[in-house]
């Protein structure tokens, strides 16, 4: 079942680096249906564009990519 739960963005505020699931995921080497399930989650923001979806590259870096810490140390 389909959520019907959208909002209309003005084009003025639309972000301007959207770029298409496919080149996002290739960027940081993940499956497009991947960036599908975080924008079902509400992790990722999409933008659908006609029939296309679009999502801004710099929040896909702030979601998705986080650094791994370790406590080990090096001697």
């Amino acid at each position: 079942m389909r959520s019907s739960k959208t909002t209309t963005v003005p084009s003025a505020a639309l972000p301007a680096n959207l770029v298409s699931l496919a080149v996002a995921a290739e960027h940081i080497g993940v499956h497009p249906k991947t960036l599908r399930r975080r924008i079902a989650d509400g992790t990722l923001t999409g933008y659908r564009i006609g029939r296309m979806v679009r999502v801004d590259l710099d929040e896909v870096a702030r979601c998705l990519i986080t650094t791994i810490t370790t406590t080990r140390t090096v001697a």
